[in-house]
């Protein structure tokens, strides 16, 4: 009876033991974390087991105008298309790589045309970094991590939302503006600019019938719009 009341009790504490040990093991949580301010300027953080590293910090020439994203040694932009763009100072003939984790891919074309999806993504990872080499020596190493999220802040701050609400702080971060959020003023002009939408919604439906139909009937044509089906022309 005492070997089995010994038996039952060790098994206990070893299923206790990789209970705990596999908490402790687990992923700790990781995500982007930001500070804006109403004219745009903003702080960009990667949080992870408490800890927060700056990543990307936004300034602004004038509020909400001419914003860029700086991160060590590397500069997003969006260009007058809305295109991003990124930007470095290197030598001719550097290498230029980008980093996941433990691999690594070579990607000159980061800095010589517009970031696409798939290359805004592929340095938007947790563990993204660009990496540039000159004569084999690592010159620059930045991480990139929440590339998108910037992007992203960086095309809405420089729109019409944004220049007509005048508060950067609304940013929808993946999902609607919340109205809760807005002061009475920011709601009032909200409110105007959501009615403007709806007058020119109304403005796109076609308003030409009825004077064809007149100038049609003037000249004692059929009309085009017949019930018969049968033209004027």
């Amino acid at each position: 009876m005492l070997h089995r009341v010994f038996l039952c009790t060790a098994l206990f504490a070893v299923g206790f033991y990789v209970l705990m040990g596999s908490k402790s093991v687990a992923t700790p949580e990781f995500y982007i974390a930001d500070e804006i301010s109403v004219d745009g300027p903003a702080l960009f953080y990667a949080v992870s087991e408490g800890q927060r590293q700056e990543l990307w910090s936004v300034y602004c020439v004038q509020p909400l105008r001419s914003c860029v994203a700086r991160a060590p040694g590397l500069v997003l932009r969006i260009d007058e298309s809305g295109q991003p763009w990124l930007i470095t100072a290197m030598s001719p003939g550097a290498r230029v790589s980008v980093q996941n984790r433990n691999y690594t891919q070579n990607m000159p074309s980061i800095f010589t045309q517009p970031l696409n999806r798939e290359i805004i993504k592929e340095l938007s990872g947790q563990q993204s970094f660009v990496v540039i080499e000159e004569q084999a020596q690592v010159v620059l190493r930045t991480r990139t991590t929440g590339l998108n999220e910037i992007t992203d802040y960086l095309t809405w701050i420089r729109g019409n939302t944004a220049h007509t609400l005048r508060d950067a702080r609304l940013w929808p971060r993946n999902g609607d503006i919340r109205i809760q959020d807005m002061t009475p003023t920011v709601l009032e002009r909200y409110e105007v600019m959501q009615r403007r939408a709806i007058e020119s919604q109304k403005q796109l439906v076609p308003s030409t019938k009825p004077q064809i139909e007149f100038a049609i009937r003037a000249q004692d044509g059929a009309s085009f719009y017949s019930p018969t089906g049968k033209s004027g022309y």
